[in-house]
């Protein structure tokens, strides 16, 4: 029972200290998550070892079908974050990452499309901030993407 915990406890503080924190940071990405703000995600996640906690929260988002509730900010916030773990030594991260990236692709690549060719052909005097600002964020998203894409040599795609 609980002597037990605490007996293992004592003799791993090292390892007990490591689950606090992921159990901290998976509470405030769940927070962020409930209030529909994950653009202060990378915020929470400041550290390598958050990287466990960011794949356990995106594959529930994706063991859930959750991802319909994300939006361009999201995409916007979570792709630098998706882009490093690409290059963990972890097969079951970058295996994460490659699958999250997958679903934001699929969700927002028309949105992304759409605005930067629609916003192309904009005079420049035009002045419109909400369009401006979410031509901002799919070109931020485009990057992202582009600078993913960068990561894999054809030969793996």
């Amino acid at each position: 029972g609980l002597g037990h915990i605490n007996a293992l406890g004592s003799q791993h503080p090292q390892m007990l200290s490591i689950l606090q924190r992921r159990l901290e940071r998976a509470q405030r990405l769940k927070g962020l998550w409930v209030r529909g703000n994950l653009t202060r995600i990378s915020s929470e996640l400041s550290m390598p070892q958050d990287h466990a906690v960011f794949c356990g929260f995106a594959r529930a988002i994706l063991r859930q079908n959750l991802d319909a509730a994300l939006n361009l900010d999201a995409c916007q916030a979570l792709l630098p974050i998706l882009r490093d773990l690409m290059s963990s030594k972890y097969d079951d991260f970058v295996t994460t990452a490659l699958e999250f990236t997958e679903v934001l692709l699929r969700n927002f690549s028309t949105l992304i499309s759409d605005t930067r060719s629609s916003c192309a052909s904009l005079p420049e005097r035009q002045l419109d901030l909400p369009r401006e600002d979410r031509l901002r964020k799919c070109n931020a998203c485009h990057d992202q993407f582009r600078e993913i894409l960068r990561l894999f040599p054809e030969h793996q795609l």
